[in-house]
Order: C-alpha cells, then sequence, then structure tokens
C-alpha cells in the first residue's frame, strides 16, 4: 500500500441561447405565474427554462425548468486525435528471451518472494487461476458493525474481478462470496489494534485471533483470499491490516477448511470515496501472486507509480504497467516487441494501447544492458481510472534497472522535464501532484543513445525509435 469556470459559463449561455426561439431573445424578466403572451414560447431567466402555457382562459409562464450544466469528460488525448491506423515493425523483432531482463538485485537473490524482473517467482506457477476472495465484516461487543455496511461495499468486488480479468489479458479470474453478517469477535476491539501497515508483532496478533473465529462462523470452502471490512467510524487501523503467503503468521495459522493465501482490512486511510476498497485489494493481492512494489510505500513517490497500481492504488490511473505484465506472464510473446540494438538506426512501430482487447503489439523492449532496458508502450485512460475530466493519454516511456527490486525504484519514467505538476484525482486534497509523463504526437524524449518519438496518435500509437 502506498501512503502518500469560465469555459463552463460560455457552455451554458449557448445551450440557454439554443433553447429560446428567436422572438424570444430580448424577452422580459418571467416568474412563475406571470402573464405571457405566445403559446409554447420559451425562454431562459435565473438558470431556468420557462415555457409560456395555458391556465384556464390566460396564458402564463409554468414553474420552469433548471438547466443543467454540462459534465466533463475526460477526452481522449491532450493532443490531436488521429485515425491512424496498425502497422507492422519496419524492422524485424529480435527473440524474445533477449528482452527478458534477469533480476539481478540483492533482494531478488536473497528471498526471491516478489519479482520485480525475470523469472517470475515460482510459487505463482502452484495457484489456481481462478482465485476465490471473501468480503467477511467483523465487529465487536465495543464497536458494533453498521447495518449499511454493503453500501459501502456496492460494486467493489466486481471491479476486482474486472481488473484483474483486464490486466491478465483473462489469464487470471477473480469471484467472490460476501458475508451477509457482521461476525462478533471476543474481547475488546482494542485488543486487535494495528498502529500502522506493516506493524509486528500487532499483524500477526490480528489475523490469530481473528482466523479461529472466522472459520468457525464462516464458511471459506475454496477461499484463498479474505478482504475484512470493519465497522463504520473505526479507528483501531489506521492505515491497513495484511499479511502474504510468504509470511510466518500465514505459513503458522490458517483454515482447517483450505489454505488462505492473504488477508487484508482497510483502515482509516480509506475512508470516503477517494480511495476506494478495490485498488487496496488489487494492490494487495498483486503482492501474493508475486509482483513486486514500485517504488518506496514510504518515501517519496515518483511519477511512475501513478501508472502502475502496484506503486500506487491511489493514483488516477490504476493500471498495470506493460513490464509487470510481461513479467508475470500476461503479456503474449506477440504481443511484446524486442528491439535489437545493433543495427539500429531508425525504427517505426505501431503500438495498441495497452489496456485495449485486441491483437497487436503493446509493448516495446530495447535492452540496453544486461541489467537494463527502456520500455515503450501506449497508454489509454480506462473505466478504472479515477474521473478526471482531460486525463491524458500517450506513450509512456520508462527505464528498467534490474539491480533494484520490489520498494525500489526499478523502474523510472522518462518525460520532459518542464510538464507542470497538474494530475490528481479530484477531491483527494492530501494526494501529490503529478506530472504528465506520456508523450503526445510531435513530442520526442531522448533516454540514452535512443530518441523515441510519437508520429501520431490515436487508434494506435506510431512511434519512431532512433538510435544516435
Amino acid at each position: 500500500m502506498r501512503l502518500k469556470g469560465n469555459a463552463v459559463k460560455v457552455f451554458v449561455l449557448a445551450l440557454a441561447l439554443s433553447l429560446i426561439p428567436a422572438t424570444a431573445v430580448s424577452a422580459p424578466k418571467v416568474t412563475s405565474g406571470s402573464t405571457c403572451k405566445v403559446l409554447n414560447q420559451r425562454v431562459v431567466h435565473l438558470n431556468k427554462t420557462y415555457t409560456c402555457v395555458k391556465s384556464g382562459k390566460k396564458l402564463v409562464w409554468n414553474k420552469g425548468v433548471t438547466v443543467k450544466k454540462p459534465t466533463p469528460t475526460p477526452s481522449t488525448s491532450v493532443s490531436n486525435f488521429d485515425n491512424n491506423v496498425y502497422m507492422e515493425p519496419k524492422m524485424t523483432g529480435s527473440p524474445i528471451e533477449k528482452c527478458m531482463i534477469k533480476e539481478n538485485s540483492i533482494e531478488g537473490s536473497k528471498y526471491g518472494n516478489l519479482a520485480s524482473g525475470f523469472p517470475f517467482v515460482s510459487r505463482f506457477a502452484s495457484y489456481p487461476k481462478e482465485i476465490k476472495m471473501a468480503y467477511i465484516p467483523i465487529d465487536f461487543s465495543d464497536l458494533v458493525g453498521d447495518a449499511n455496511y454493503k453500501t459501502r461495499l456496492g460494486d467493489q468486488p466486481k471491479t476486482v474481478s474486472d481488473w484483474f480479468s483486464s490486466v491478465s489479458g483473462g489469464k487470471l479470474s477473480v469471484s467472490w462470496t460476501v458475508g451477509n453478517e457482521w461476525i462478533r469477535l471476543p474481547g475488546a476491539s482494542a485488543d486487535y489494534a494495528v498502529p500502522f501497515s506493516g506493524s509486528y508483532p500487532e499483524t500477526a496478533n490480528f489475523w490469530k485471533k481473528v482466523l479461529p473465529i472466522v472459520d468457525v462462523k464462516f464458511d471459506l470452502t475454496g477461499v484463498q483470499v479474505i478482504n475484512f471490512v470493519l465497522p463504520s467510524g473505526q479507528s483501531i487501523i489506521k492505515e491497513s491490516v495484511q499479511s502474504f503467503p510468504f509470511l510466518d503468521e500465514m505459513k503458522n495459522v490458517n483454515s482447517s477448511k483450505t489454505n488462505i493465501l492473504s488477508f487484508a482490512a482497510a483502515g482509516v486511510y480509506f475512508d470516503g470515496k477517494i480511495r476506494p476498497y478495490w485498488s487496496y485489494w488489487a494492490h494487495e493481492f498483486g503482492h501474493v501472486i508475486g509482483l513486486a512494489h514500485v517504488g518506496s510505500s514510504r518515501g517519496q513517490s515518483q511519477t511512475i507509480n501513478i501508472h502502475d497500481l502496484m506503486g500506487s492504488q491511489d493514483g488516477p490511473y490504476r493500471e498495470l504497467s506493460g513490464w509487470m505484465r510481461f513479467v508475470i506472464g500476461w503479456l503474449d510473446d506477440s504481443q511484446v516487441y524486442c528491439q535489437d540494438v545493433d543495427n539500429l538506426n531508425t525504427n517505426e512501430i505501431s503500438l495498441v494501447p495497452l489496456s485495449e482487447q485486441k491483437p497487436g503489439i503493446k509493448m516495446a523492449v530495447i535492452p540496453t544492458s544486461v541489467d537494463s532496458a527502456i520500455i515503450i508502450e501506449s497508454r489509454r485512460p480506462t473505466k478504472f481510472s479515477c474521473e478526471i475530466p482531460n486525463l491524458p493519454s500517450g506513450v509512456l516511456v520508462y527505464t528498467y534497472d534490474a539491480k533494484l527490486a520490489s520498494q525500489e525504484d526499478f523502474i523510472t519514467a522518462q518525460y520532459p522535464l518542464d510538464r507542470p505538476k497538474n494530475i490528481k484525482c479530484i477531491g483527494n486534497d492530501k494526494m501529490e501532484n503529478y506530472s504528465d509523463a506520456l508523450l503526445h504526437k510531435g513530442d520526442s524524449i531522448q533516454v540514452g543513445n535512443y530518441v523515441i518519438s510519437v508520429i501520431s496518435s490515436g487508434n494506435v500509437d506510431q512511434v519512431r525509435i532512433t538510435k544516435k
């Protein structure tokens, strides 16, 4: 978990004028019930549209209808949007194995619990490709659960399922079972307190106390992941509490009915609509299956974090980077173009937007050494993004450093440094502002000996790679 006018007025005026007949443009001010002269004549006054109607033998203005202001919708790009077509690369790509950069980090060699590069963690191969999650409400005698907890839940389980189906290309599915009533835990709520995410021994104690009760009172048959919900207004969990299959508490305490891989519970940090539960659950389950944390959980966040949900579940894009999809095996070899640098002079590649389910290359990888690569992919806002008007789309260029691991900046966005920091989820005042790291039509960026230019952006992004 990462802890971290005028145009509208013109539009409304234009809308108002479009509703007024030519004969009514200079009409006097009106009020409901006052007399008018022309049946069915319409006049806009004080943000209401009044219609002249017949009442008995008189013509009067009706009560009026409020003129609705337009709702901004995200644009597909901040630049010109081309009606372009997909074309095969001008150069033949190298064998995909050349771009499977092997992780060479200290953390990876010591533990291997989370992967920033190849090979992916071995335990993932033993996991089922359909994961069953449970949403279980737990409360206490001194902290009683609210009756409307399912309203808080909404359709977020479905969003988790849709997200994993999307980013995995249908290779991983998530189903759910939802508790219909609160499970009362013994003792006082304070006995279960966890002061911050990753706090020990409190995290282990929480699981050891909760799981035996839930195992008896809830049918956990077939469940691999538990997401607990706490009573509204609680303060015993400040940030969150979660655990993973490679930690001792999950190995030592488990269900009598099934093997629980992990659990999670969103705390006060996630109160409100700005930080939804679903992205937190998806982020933590990403670690369960082996995806590394992009950047530090508590250190200074980088711009790449908003482009990978494994860096920030609070970011505006809430996407999984192409590199992480490649490493886990969720991009087919045909969707990854490996750029041979030995004979490279200039090449042009069409990139299908990463989030779209259609054939074609979604990511280009330029291996620059045995431990590094440049990665290029096409991005579009999706249904999982924050509701931000004009959230940019374009080409994301970033680098991979195999010597770095989870909780480090192993991928880094490359973009013009003069970009203003003006992107964040609306209403989230506590979240940092980030720069638009996407390249748009006409933009170029030099990374090492290579220049990446966007020559067309629309149905696909057409990218030119030039070796200096």
